[in-house]
């Protein structure tokens, strides 16, 4: 009996050493294919976002059309014309039906249509999930800033006044002023 219960005891441990095991292999393979992703932005996708868009899509110009792409975050809020990517499906994404020209709409950038390969790029980056390792909130753009005279309008910052009180069309109701 001493020998099936130490032997029990020895082998408990083993499902818990695999599991584990298999568990960091797992996500030792999606990290690394996070940093594939990555990678491919790095090499293909952020050169022709400074080339082609940042002239009018990035916080050191003019933000036009709302739509910032010089960060993560400016791409996911999108601009006046909605969401720019939607990641993995590259069909419902507004970028590449603006880079793809599909739309005579909705063409950029505007001084002409970018080559194949690029469009390629780009799609095969929303493909794979559209990974951009860049994080930091967007600062609000130019447009966005408030008009110090329409902001001394706003109910908080003005006089305080003592409006009439409303006239009483029931006199037999109320008992008193207040």
């Amino acid at each position: 009996m001493k020998g099936l219960l130490s032997h029990m005891k020895m082998t408990r441990p083993v499902p818990w050493i695999l599991a584990a095991s298999m568990l960091a292999a797992h996500f030792g393979l999606i990290h690394a294919g996070e940093d594939e992703a990555v990678d491919y932005f790095e090499k293909h996708v952020r050169p022709l976002l400074v080339e082609h868009c940042y002239e009018c899509h990035s916080e050191s110009e003019k933000i036009k059309g709302g739509l910032r792409l010089d960060s993560r975050q400016g791409w996911i809020s999108g601009g006046d014309s909605g969401k720019a990517i939607e990641p993995g499906a590259p069909e419902k994404s507004l970028l590449l039906e603006a880079i793809a020209y599909s739309n005579p709409d909705l063409e950029m950038p505007p001084r002409g249509k970018l080559p194949a390969s690029k469009i390629a790029h780009i799609e095969h980056w929303i493909r794979m999930g559209a990974a951009d390792p860049r994080d930091g909130d967007v600062s609000e753009s130019a447009d966005e800033a408030i008009d110090l005279d329409e902001g001394r309008q706003f109910w908080s910052f003005r006089p305080i006044s003592l409006p009439p009180a409303p006239k009483n069309t029931n006199e037999g109701w109320a008992f008193n002023l207040i």
